[in-house]
C-alpha cells in the first residue's frame, strides 16, 4: 500500500483523470484516495493559488506521466508501470557501459553495485520522481555521451526535452538538467572524431530550445497558480531556513 507522500502524488493523478485540474480538494473530499489508502488523508499544501483554491505542494510532473496508467489499471498498474521504469533506466545504462568500456565483468559489478542497493530497489516499486527521474537521465546521459560517430538531429531534440522534464519531475533535480545540457553543448563544441565540426551550432540550437521551452512552462506554471514564477511559491511566504529544511 502507499504510504508518505505517495498517495499524495495518486491524488493529483486521479484530480487530472477525473476533472481534468489540479484542484485537490474535492478528490480528499470524496476521499478518492480510499482505492488504494485505507486511512483518512488531509490535502497537502501550505499555500493557496491566485484563484484561493488548493493545490498540492507536490510537483505535477511524474502525476501527469502517470494519470493515464492509474486510469486503465488503478494503483497496481502504477507499481508494475515504476518497476518496468526501474527495469529499464537499469538495462540501458548496463548496456551502455559495457559497449563503452568494451568489458563485462568490472562494468556488471559497477552497475550492481547501484541497482541492487536498497535507495534504486525500494524506489522502483514506490510512487516517487525518483524512478522517472532516473530513466530520464539514463536516456539523456547515453544520447549525450554516444560513443559512436555521428549524432542524430532528433537525438539533440530528445537531450533538450528529457533535460527539460527533470524540473517538473522536482525542482531539486533542476542543477542535474542544467548539467546534462551543459556536458551536451561541450560535445557539440569539442567533437571527438575526425570530420566532425569544432562546433556543432544547429546541434546547440536543437538541444536548447526545447530545454528552455520546457523551463519557461516551468516557470509560467508557477506563475499561473501562485502568482510568481519562483518554484518556492507552493510553499508560501517561508524564511530562507525554513525552505533548506524543507528541501
Amino acid at each position: 500500500f502507499p504510504s508518505g507522500d505517495e498517495p499524495h502524488y495518486l491524488v493529483i493523478a486521479q484530480s487530472l483523470w477525473r476533472d481534468g485540474d489540479l484542484l485537490i480538494e474535492n478528490n480528499h473530499e470524496r476521499r478518492d484516495y480510499l482505492e488504494y489508502f485505507g486511512r483518512d488523508l488531509d490535502p497537502h499544501y501550505l499555500t493557496r493559488g491566485v484563484d484561493e483554491e488548493i493545490y498540492s505542494v507536490h510537483p505535477v510532473g511524474m502525476p501527469v506521466l502517470i494519470t493515464p496508467v492509474y486510469a486503465l489499471g488503478g494503483y497496481d498498474l502504477v507499481v508494475a508501470f515504476f518497476v518496468a521504469m526501474a527495469a529499464t533506466a537499469a538495462a540501458l545504462m548496463w548496456r551502455w557501459a559495457v559497449a563503452l568500456t568494451g568489458a563485462v565483468g568490472t562494468p556488471t559489478l559497477a552497475w550492481a553495485a547501484i541497482v541492487l542497493s536498497a535507495p534504486f530497489l525500494i524506489n522502483a516499486f514506490t510512487i516517487y520522481p525518483e524512478v522517472p527521474a532516473a530513466l530520464v537521465v539514463a536516456v539523456a546521459v547515453v544520447l549525450t555521451l554516444r560513443s559512436t560517430p555521428g549524432v542524430r538531429a532528433w537525438h539533440d531534440v530528445a537531450i533538450g526535452l528529457l533535460a527539460g522534464a527533470l524540473p517538473w519531475l522536482s525542482t531539486k533535480y533542476a542543477p542535474m538538467s542544467a548539467a546534462i545540457v551543459a556536458v551536451a553543448l561541450a560535445r557539440r563544441a569539442w567533437p571527438l572524431h575526425a570530420g566532425e565540426t569544432r562546433w556543432n551550432v544547429a546541434g546547440g540550437f536543437r538541444i536548447g530550445l526545447p530545454y528552455g521551452l520546457c523551463l519557461l512552462g516551468w516557470f509560467a506554471f508557477f506563475y499561473a497558480y501562485w502568482g510568481t514564477p519562483m518554484p518556492s511559491a507552493p510553499y508560501g511566504p517561508m524564511t530562507q531556513t525554513e525552505l533548506r529544511n524543507t528541501f
